[in-house]
């Protein structure tokens, strides 16, 4: 049985503890949190919200600077979709496209939400580019074309109202 000390409700930084978990980490209980940029299922070991200074959750990167791209919407990155940034261990040119070797063949897969895609295997790398790019428009345009009309524009009129 573990003994600890209540974190529910405490503030640190950007996240809001809501209650413990069943899980444990070194110890110590995991907690749901609840980041300032709406991601409400970020789990943090009291250790590091004690002790290690964590204050946002993994996809925002929360800052008090007020750049709607460091924003995260429902599990979702806005500066990351609109990113065309590559990693620098990326051999396709894209991101979402990488050759698997042992199955020498192209794989394609998207993230959205906190959900991973697999979007096929496929045989060329033009194939997978396509698949990639097929779902980015359904998944990414809709949700920015949304997070546009809904957010940004309402950030932007209250800005004004100051």
């Amino acid at each position: 049985m573990y003994i600890f000390k209540d974190l529910t409700g405490k503030v640190f930084g950007g996240l809001k503890v809501i209650k413990a978990t069943d899980k444990r980490y070194r110890r110590g209980i995991v907690w749901l949190c609840e980041c300032k940029c709406g991601n409400k299922e970020y789990e943090v070991a009291s250790d590091f919200l004690l002790n290690h200074g964590v204050v946002h959750c993994n996809l925002c990167k929360w800052k008090d600077n007020g750049g709607s791209d460091k924003v995260c919407i429902e599990g979702t990155h806005i500066g990351m979709l609109k990113s065309n940034k590559i990693s620098s261990n990326n051999t396709s040119g894209a991101r979402g496209v990488y050759f698997h070797t042992k199955s020498n063949k192209w794989i394609a897969y998207i993230n959205f939400k906190k959900k991973r895609y697999s979007l096929g295997s496929h045989e060329k790398k033009e194939d997978a580019l396509k698949a990639r790019k097929e779902a980015e428009d359904k998944f990414y345009g809709n949700f920015i074309e949304w997070y546009n009309k809904e957010f940004k524009n309402k950030k932007e009129d209250k800005d004004d109202t100051k």
